[in-house]
């Protein structure tokens, strides 16, 4: 088998980059967006100020991996993702994503930082499951996973918690053949 020495962090329009100072300025703008803030986090959401926003420490690589989205044309920071929840022995971690600049949702941005964090997860860390959760009621998320590869694995009923409603939260999966088989069929 050929090694695929191809760039990691970078696909024809999103690139996964280091956090970086400047950025918290668009972090604490984004925690305004109740909308976005309430899709992501399963527990209450409030407005931060750009200080809360702290780089990642070095010790912190073994909890958790953080990745800023960037455009390639013009290194606008658009969102960020992480991987956490690792679990060493059995290769297994979960994965994050969110897109906080409003003008990039729904453009194929996410999806494609979706691709270059599992591929990371894949190709890099030597992941053989990379899972996520998402609220029922976040429509299109679940039409991205499911239409990348990620199945339907379980479901904690009225899991989370919004403006007066219980709703589930599913969880998802996608193996490492199933990666392989999607990346070689397109």
């Amino acid at each position: 088998m050929a090694l695929n020495l191809g760039d990691l962090y970078t696909g024809a329009h999103v690139k996964l980059t280091a956090p970086r100072a400047e950025d918290r300025e668009s972090l604490a703008r984004w925690s305004h967006d109740a909308e976005f803030q309430r899709l992501l986090f399963m527990n209450f959401v409030r407005p931060q100020p750009p200080d809360f926003f702290q780089l990642p420490k070095e010790e912190d690589n073994l909890k958790y991996i953080v990745f800023h989205l960037r455009t390639v044309s013009e290194e606008k920071f658009i969102g960020f993702t992480n991987l956490w929840g690792f679990n060493w022995s059995s290769q297994s971690c979960m994965l994050a994503i969110g897109i906080g600049e409003p003008d990039f949702r729904g453009r194929g941005y996410g999806t494609e930082g979706l691709d270059l964090l599992v591929s990371y997860a894949f190709r890099e860390l030597n992941m053989h499951r990379v899972g996520l959760v998402v609220f029922a009621f976040n429509e299109r998320a679940l039409h991205v996973y499911e239409r990348y590869g990620f199945v339907h694995e379980g479901r904690i009923r009225e899991g989370n918690y919004r403006d007066g409603s219980y709703f589930d939260v599913i969880q998802m999966g996608i193996l490492r053949p199933e990666w392989e088989h999607r990346s070689k069929n397109g």
